[in-house]
């Protein structure tokens, strides 16, 4: 596994999916929050 994960290529592919991760995440929080802010205005 250390020859795997030593690789850029490999490096590169888990910071993508990592910066994809948050991002997926990112919008599902702001799309629960947005609308119980909405309502208690």
């Amino acid at each position: 596994m250390k020859k795997i994960t030593e690789r850029p290529i490999v490096k590169i592919l888990i910071k993508i999916l990592m910066f994809a991760l948050c991002f997926y995440a990112g919008i599902k929080f702001v799309d629960f929050i947005f609308p119980l802010v909405g309502f208690k205005q």
